[in-house]
């Protein structure tokens, strides 16, 4: 069981980065099931890279045949894209293959300092694949996964891709500090 919490920081990229500022890969061996509890909050990312290509936070299962099941709380983080031409999401999370997670979206800001590119969303929620995607309601946000989406980050421009089931509050798990 992996427990990671990456929190408080603040990540300035150049214009010439190609990475992500804050990544989180999830993944497994190839036949089992991998559990992890990630929790991305209170961080400031400022993405001025130009290359279209980049994020100011991804949570993500990248891997082909692998079987990650995991909570990610994903809070109260404000993402910065300076790109305004090849702009790209500031802040995804994402279940892809055969993942199975329960995220939390709460708090997030988004914003596009040199004007909002065309097409272009703030904070996006994606399920694709065979994954099962379970996104945190809270007392006051219900109804459908863009909706809950929306009420909880209404800072940020909000995107919904694929099936994503809405679940209680308190269902998704927060990683066990020491």
């Amino acid at each position: 069981m992996l427990h990671a919490t990456i929190s408080g920081n603040v990540v300035t990229q150049s214009t010439t980065a190609t990475n992500h500022s804050i990544l989180a890969f999830l993944t497994s061996t190839i036949g089992q099931i991998s559990p992890a509890r990630i929790r991305v909050d209170n961080n400031t990312v400022i993405n001025n890279s130009t290359s279209g290509s980049t994020r100011g936070i991804l949570v993500d299962t990248p891997d082909t045949s692998t079987s990650p099941s995991f909570d990610a709380t994903v809070t109260n983080n404000s993402v910065a894209i300076g790109d305004s031409i090849n702009g790209v999401s500031g802040l995804v999370a994402q279940a892809r293959k055969a993942s199975e997670t329960c995220t939390s979206l709460s708090g997030n800001t988004v914003t596009f300092p040199n004007g909002t590119p065309s097409g272009i969303q703030g904070l996006r929620a994606r399920q694709a694949d065979t994954a099962v995607y379970d996104l945190q309601t809270s007392v006051s946000c219900t109804g459908t996964a863009a909706t809950v989406l929306s009420c909880l980050n209404p800072s940020a421009t909000t995107e919904v891709l694929g099936t994503i089931n809405t679940v209680s509050p308190g269902t998704c798990l927060l990683p066990v500090t020491p």
